[in-house]
């Protein structure tokens, strides 16, 4: 037996001891348990398979089904624990307020900048450098 014949046996018989824990896993896994890279690596050993010339392709399809089924598993969980509409309506209005109130401080400092004589170029930067800066970041500073 020549060298690739004994290294096609032995892959051949390596890639059929990991079928066994991969189709096991496959089973017992809960869907929403399956990660992606789980997923990957169930792909990649069936694909061993298949290329070292086993009739794995019925196992491919598996890997595929179960794939999407882990994807609307979790399209589903999300659905379920994102909140209801209501709650994200009274979310948009308190961020409509607050943002109606910052445009209100920031025409209120604008005045107060303006009315020490600062040019208007000066002022837009000033208003600027304030409406970017963090409370943290100004509290530190002064």
């Amino acid at each position: 037996m020549d060298m690739t014949g004994i290294t096609s046996s032995f892959s051949r018989c390596a890639a059929f001891w990991t079928l066994g824990p991969v189709l096991h896993g496959m089973n017992i896994v809960q869907l929403l348990d399956i990660t992606d890279h789980r997923l990957l690596c169930w792909r990649d050993v069936v694909c061993e398979a298949v290329t070292l010339g086993f009739r794995a392709e019925s196992l491919m399809n598996l890997v595929k089904d179960l794939a999407r089924a882990v994807f609307g598993a979790r399209a589903i969980h999300n659905m379920k624990s994102n909140p209801d509409p209501d709650e994200i309506r009274v979310a948009a209005e308190a961020l409509v307020f607050k943002q109606r109130e910052l445009e209100n401080q920031r025409r209120e400092l604008r005045g107060l900048i303006s009315a020490q004589g600062v040019s208007p170029d000066s002022v837009d930067c000033v208003t600027e450098a304030v409406t970017r800066s963090s409370h943290r970041a100004s509290s530190v500073l002064f």
